[in-house]
């Protein structure tokens, strides 16, 4: 009885705490002390990191929001606007590791547009790099390694499914898709400014009785540990709209990869103030309307991170940081649910949906 009153107890302040933000005014970050916070040691056991379990369970106009995750602070004050911009030395590095060290004599061909490095045999092409000429999206392909097959896995929308990773080992890959994807993420970070993690992973070949396969691999960028969300709208009016990195991995490593890799840090500004978790929740409660489609949405994830927005006019783009809420919601009339991340700026608290 006392252990049943106490969790209850506990709830009301969790509520009361969640209910008491202001929707429209932003506050400077203070760490809850009153919101199921607790203490865990990192895996290092050098430094606390701080835990906030956040549980809310709203009805809105006869449909639901649920979120019962636990969510990782970071340092949240030292998180700025992060500007970034072409690396070109970068860029002759990946040049010279992919094509130039196996073929010398290899000539770049120019256009407005972007700046390709095309390696023949006997006629026919071995090995391809194209940048663009923004000297930032990459895309490579070695054709003597390429599986030359179309054949996925059997549910294709798992392509579509963020932080999905098969647990098919494609033919002759003797690694699971996590160690492929560790290191296709060592190899790629060396030309960029970014870590890379899992986004989404899936085979091809792994259910056939061929005799090569592949993994194909979405790879989220991280920045100094923290996650990178974007949306890819194509067009080339608009720059830099997704830093994912897709790259394929046979029993031979890497054949192919593309993405925007080439980035760096160019500079950085305070932010004056930090939304609180708190207040972020309450604008998730309040913009229901805005991206909910089904019955139930259900939060998946909360995490610090950056939004990344690109500028056109300079060829730049900025790491904005805010608070990402993954999401999972029952579309109606679809058998697929519908999954996208709502970013809270912390500094404005705007709201970028991302969908995927």
């Amino acid at each position: 009885m006392h252990r049943k009153t106490f969790l209850i107890l506990v709830m009301i302040q969790i509520i009361a705490c969640l209910s008491a933000c202001s929707l429209r005014k932003p506050t400077r970050e203070n760490i809850p002390s009153d919101t199921t916070l607790e203490s865990m040691q990192a895996k290092d056991n050098s430094e606390k990191t701080q835990v906030c379990s956040v549980v809310r369970n709203e009805e809105i106009n006869g449909r639901t929001l649920q979120i019962d995750v636990e969510v990782v602070f970071p340092d949240l004050h030292i998180m700025k606007n992060i500007k970034l911009g072409a690396n070109t030395e970068k860029r002759d590095q990946l040049v010279e590791d992919w094509i130039l060290s196996k073929v010398p004599e290899t000539k770049s061909v120019s256009t407005p547009y972007q700046t390709m490095w095309d390696v023949e045999v006997d006629g026919s092409y071995y090995e391809t790099l194209c940048i663009d000429a923004d000297n930032i999206r990459v895309n490579y392909l070695n054709v003597a390694n390429d599986i030359k097959s179309d054949i996925m896995e059997e549910d294709e929308m798992l392509w579509f499914s963020p932080h999905y990773i098969t647990s098919l080992c494609p033919p002759l890959l003797n690694i699971t898709a996590v160690e492929a994807a560790k290191e296709a993420s060592q190899i790629l970070a060396q030309y960029s400014c970014f870590t890379y993690t899992p986004w989404n992973i899936v085979a091809y070949n792994a259910e056939t009785e061929l005799e090569s396969g592949a993994y194909c691999m979405e790879l989220q960028p991280l920045f100094n540990d923290a996650p990178v969300f974007d949306q890819y709208q194509p067009g080339r009016d608009e720059h830099v709209q997704s830093a994912k990195i897709m790259t394929w991995m046979s029993a031979d490593g890497i054949f192919s990869f593309q993405g925007n890799l080439l980035l760096k840090e160019t500079g950085k500004t305070d932010i004056s103030q930090v939304l609180s978790l708190e207040c972020a929740v309450e604008k998730l409660i309040e913009d229901f309307p805005i991206y909910a489609i089904g019955k139930s949405v259900y939060v998946t994830e909360i995490c610090a991170g950056y939004y990344l927005q690109g500028n056109a006019t300079d060829d730049t783009c900025t790491l904005i940081p805010g608070w990402a809420f993954e999401c999972r919601d029952s579309a109606e009339k679809s058998s697929h649910e519908r999954q996208y991340t709502c970013f809270y700026d912390f500094e404005s608290g705007k709201l970028h949906l991302l969908e995927y």
